[in-house]
């Protein structure tokens, strides 16, 4: 017998072409291995942030946060200008954007359900008349669309704030709003905001609007965040305000008649919302506070308004009081607007606050002013003029709602469809001078002509000195 054959049927020989392997013995007493199963939670990916959307930490945190590489695009290979062009025509609207809430919430006036089929994308539930004329979806991309737009977004767009009274904030909770975050944490990119405009309506007169309108004027003021609004933790520092334009539209109406005991006449002539800037009040203080190039105010007073006799008892009927401290008004159509700047850039308050400025927002750099007692005379006096027409706002609106054609002719005060048209040339004006240096730059360059046409658009190709100033040039 073989050493094969004695092992029994078990195995075969090698030189079988079948041969199977040596089946494997278990020692007695031990237990096999069991492999242990670990499970490990999925990965949840963070929701993006919105556009105008809520979010507590700093700019960059957030983005930190989003985790993930970003897959090169050709979006990013264009020139930054290109780039700035399509954000400015995908995110800055043409009419300034409502908001409510102290900046905290857009505001939708009317909002209104549309019928649409089942899975529709939410930003259709409403008609095109409520939509901001703005498409945010471009900053959930990528983290630099994001850094890119939100600068724009913030710095190149016109928040309008309407005062309104509780009632009015009530409702405005159960009007529709789009599904998801729609909320602006003000305390995070307050420090992106340039064009703030406030508006009081005519018919707001009582103390609960005049203390909307401080609050209002606070959040603006305030260096810090303690208590920002939406701000995620208590006593989070907040980034600080620096506007461009503040604009403050109000709507007086005649003043009401309230006796006021021995005093001369017994009545008051104080027109409503003039009241509340007031010297030395909390809105006057406020307004110091508040770091802004300029001031603007917008005043509707009643066209050729002649002196009426105070006593007229038919004045409180056409007043239209109800009794809860709103006034009625009717006709407003025909009221005049006019609006006068108050340029704060040189005023001592503002210069003074130069080093904590940063360099990037200064309206001019140190080293071009500090040698010139030219330059440094005439700011001065600009900002002396500035403080002066601060100073006595309360006057000026008093003259504005009284006389406005004689506080035309004095030079306080100027029609708005006039000041717009000013600004529209000086635009234009200075559209044609960057063009007019990049034909200088073209030219020392080619040493060749070339036409520019009045008004056509180009982009900066560079940044440099010339004569001694810094002077951006552009292609044509």
């Amino acid at each position: 017998m073989t050493p094969a054959e004695s092992l029994g049927d078990d195995l075969e020989s090698p030189a079988s072409p079948e041969l199977l392997p040596t089946p494997t013995r278990k020692k007695p007493g031990r237990k096999p291995k069991q492999k242990r199963l670990v499970s490990r939670p999925k990965p949840q990916p963070k929701p993006a942030e919105a556009a105008v959307g809520a979010g507590t930490e700093a700019t960059g945190d957030v983005l930190n946060d989003a985790g993930g590489e970003i897959k090169e695009s050709a979006f990013f290979n264009i020139p930054q200008e290109i780039r700035n062009r399509i954000y400015r025509h995908l995110l800055v609207s043409r009419n300034p954007i409502q908001v409510k809430q102290l900046w905290t919430e857009p505001a939708r006036q009317k909002a209104r359900r549309m019928p649409r089929r089942r899975g529709a994308a939410p930003e259709k539930l409403f008609n095109e008349e409520t939509d901001m004329g703005i498409d945010p979806r471009i900053l959930c991309v990528s983290k630099q669309a994001y850094l890119e737009g939100s600068r724009i977004l913030y710095s190149e767009n016109t928040f309008h704030y309407m005062l309104r009274d509780p009632k009015c904030r009530a409702r405005a909770h159960t009007s529709l709003s789009p599904t998801g975050p729609n909320q602006i944490n003000f305390a995070k990119y307050c420090h992106l905001f340039r064009h703030i405009s406030i508006e009081l309506e005519p018919n707001r007169t009582d103390h609960d609007h005049e203390r909307l309108l401080e609050r209002s004027l606070e959040c603006l003021a305030r260096a810090d965040g303690s208590s920002s609004p939406s701000s995620s933790r208590a006593n989070s520092p907040a980034s600080r305000i620096f506007l461009d334009t503040l604009t403050l539209t109000i709507t007086p109406v005649k003043p009401v008649k309230i006796p006021l005991g021995n005093m001369p006449g017994g009545r008051s002539r104080i027109p409503t919302a003039i009241k509340f800037f007031s010297r030395n009040s909390v809105a006057d203080r406020l307004l110091r506070r508040i770091n802004t190039r300029s001031i603007r105010f917008n005043i509707h007073v009643e066209p050729h308004r002649e002196d009426e006799d105070s006593d007229d008892e038919s004045d409180d009927d056409d007043l239209g009081l109800d009794g809860s401290g709103i006034v009625r008004i009717d006709g407003t159509n025909n009221l005049r607007h006019l609006e006068t700047t108050i340029d704060l850039r040189f005023s001592p308050r503002y210069m003074n606050q130069a080093a904590d400025v940063p360099k990037v927002i200064r309206v001019y750099p140190d080293e071009f002013w500090q040698a010139d007692r030219h330059i440094l005379a005439k700011r001065a006096m600009v900002g002396q003029r500035a403080e002066y027409a601060l100073a006595e706002l309360h006057s000026r609106l008093w003259e504005a709602w009284m006389n406005p054609d004689q506080a035309v002719r004095d030079g306080l005060w100027e029609d708005h469809g006039v000041a717009e048209q000013r600004r529209r040339i000086n635009r234009a004006k200075h559209q044609v001078k960057f063009d007019c240096d990049a034909l200088l730059f073209q030219k020392r360059r080619k040493k060749k002509t070339k036409t520019v046409k009045k008004g056509k658009e180009s982009l900066i190709i560079s940044i440099g000195r010339h004569g001694g100033a810094i002077r951006a040039f552009r292609a044509n």
